[in-house]
């Protein structure tokens, strides 16, 4: 698998202006609008769709014909992956922490959003999890582009069940939004347990489904 990790990340740092450039966009809206949890969740989101996108260079050309004659396992390649995205995802979070003190200190308000910065970061983690666990499977068994439509289509879906659900419960007069919203706060510990291990099992339940899915897979 250190093979793996070592060709990943050449192909990430060859990505370096593309990096830079969603850095500089993160810290131009942090500065002019404040949106804390926007500046964390569109870098790490961004760099970890950047980490997935991996996968795109390992088929082109059928490349993996080749990739799967060196020592390793489909179930360590899929590991690798789900593994080295996630990796980057975290690393990417603690890159916008430090970007939101840094621009919050130079505006003299992080200590009176500092437990808003805490909730950004707290529920971006799981919303990494399901992401990546969404992402991973349709792009191993589709490959780059079909995978990015079945992918594009079935969080467009999700998107429309969401909305529809919503607009339920406000015909019926509950403000489910706000309902939701009150309850987001970091003392409730319930609460934030539950999302974590739904999260957590949603991604473990993504991983097997990804290994079958190149085991039954042929090049």
């Amino acid at each position: 698998m250190k093979g793996l990790w070592t060709k990943d990340i050449r192909l990430i740092s060859s990505q370096q202006k593309n990096l830079a450039v969603i850095w500089l966009v993160a810290a131009g809206i942090l500065i002019a609008t404040d949106q804390i949890s926007f500046a964390i969740s569109y870098t790490s989101v961004i760099t970890i769709m950047t980490a997935i996108s991996t996968i795109s260079y390992d088929t082109f050309d059928n490349g993996n014909a080749f990739l799967f004659t060196l020592p390793f396992s489909r179930k360590e390649y899929t590991r690798e992956k789900y593994l080295f995205s996630l990796f980057w995802g975290m690393i990417t979070v603690i890159g916008g922490i430090l970007l939101v003190v840094i621009v919050t200190a130079a505006k003299g308000t992080l200590l009176m959003r500092s437990e808003e910065i805490v909730m950004a970061v707290l529920l971006n983690i799981p919303m990494l999890l399901i992401f990546q666990s969404m992402a991973l499977p349709f792009l191993l068994k589709y490959e780059a582009e079909k995978g990015r439509i079945a992918l594009a289509a079935m969080i467009g879906g999700i998107v429309f069940v969401v909305i529809f659900f919503f607009k339920m419960f406000e015909t019926a007069g509950i403000e489910l939004i706000d309902i939701v919203m009150n309850q987001m706060y970091l003392k409730n510990i319930t609460l934030w347990a539950s999302i974590y291990i739904i999260s957590i099992v949603i991604w473990f339940l993504s991983l097997k489904i990804a290994e079958g899915i190149m085991l039954k897979k042929e090049f």
